[in-house]
């Protein structure tokens, strides 16, 4: 999951240097491609820690496994504003519906299973 989080970051920061960013947001196309770098690749981590976080059953790992939806609301909004929507393309589009919306859910979806909930000592969500 994290290397496709990294490969589709690479992927937006390549169309923002290409074509720069959304017209109204008044930003040089280095400063837009910090920011979608930023988010993309702390995005990236997140699942990186989530990943080792969840090999101890502790009830504050599980809960943090939870704010990985947060992170890709964020990651989506950032994608949406920052790449100009002439240049959307299918990557980018597959990109954030696919990486920022189903596998989120899925990985919420294993997370909220009561084989998961018990290996954690969770009794209800």
């Amino acid at each position: 999951m994290a290397g496709l989080l990294a490969i589709n970051t690479l992927h937006r920061l390549l169309v923002v240097g290409e074509f720069g960013v959304t017209p109204g947001l008044g930003l040089p196309a280095p400063i837009g491609q910090a920011i979608l770098a930023i988010i993309g690749f702390g995005f990236a981590l997140g699942y990186v820690r989530l990943f080792v976080l969840l090999a101890s059953p502790s009830r504050g790992n599980w809960w943090l496994g939870l704010v990985v939806i947060f992170l890709a609301a964020i990651n989506f909004a950032a994608a949406v504003v920052v790449i100009p929507e002439e240049h959307v393309d299918v990557p980018v589009v597959l990109d954030v519906y696919l990486v920022n919306g189903l596998l989120p859910l899925v990985v919420t979806g294993v997370l909220l299973r009561k084989s998961a909930r018990r290996f954690f000592g969770i009794a209800r969500p």
